[in-house]
């Protein structure tokens, strides 16, 4: 017997995904409830207009002893689905491009988005922390940071003496082209990053 999550997956697009991507990335679970108790009510008045609509033209029918049947409108006609509304997908590899080319004006230097061959990436204006680079080895664990960075700067023939501090952002923008099409692009998701702890410890 063959089995298939598709049914499981397609809800879970429509149910937590999109409602998610509705919101402002604050409180999930809360933005979420409240997006699917608009939408059902939504369907709801969507449901009864229909039917009033239905029987309204059934009266108009009988009144002006119309043999055609009555046909309701169909924009307004939505009681088969539900209507979840989406933000716009942003295109962070046209954005890319534009600011290369010089098409847009007044950029911030550098800049805040930046792709690679497969993936674009986009911070926000400021960063989330400023700290030294001993500080950020110790409170994100990262034990080869030094060796990283080292590697990094010899590779611009730069000294790493110059950066005391590090910029350091807690929420990222990313989005990637699809796999099967690179013409074609993803919604871009948000990456959220926090120090290790007891409860969420590193691994």
């Amino acid at each position: 017997m063959q089995w298939t999550a598709d049914i499981t997956e397609h809800a879970h697009v429509t149910e937590i995904k999109q409602p998610a991507c509705s919101g402002n990335n604050q409180d999930y679970y809360t933005q979420i409830a409240r997006h699917l108790n608009h939408s059902d009510k939504c369907f709801q008045f969507d449901v009864a207009t229909q039917f009033a609509s239905m029987e309204q033209g059934k009266l108009e029918e009988e009144s002006d002893n119309q043999e055609d049947e009555h046909e309701p409108n169909s924009e307004t006609r939505q009681a088969g689905h539900y209507y979840s509304p989406a933000c716009t997908s942003v295109n962070y590899f046209e954005i890319t491009e534009n600011i290369a080319s010089g098409a847009v004006p007044n950029t911030s230097a550098p800049p805040n988005v930046f792709v690679s061959s497969t993936t674009a990436f986009r911070l926000a204006g400021k960063p989330s922390l400023r700290a030294s680079i001993n500080e950020a080895l110790e409170v994100y664990g990262l034990p080869d940071l030094c060796l990283a960075l080292t590697a990094y700067f010899s590779h611009l023939n730069c000294s790493m003496e110059a950066a005391q501090k590090m910029q350091i952002w807690f929420k990222v923008r990313v989005q990637q082209r699809k796999y099967h099409d690179r013409q074609s692009f993803e919604p871009p998701q948000s990456l959220l990053a926090s120090p290790p702890s007891e409860r969420l410890p590193r691994r």
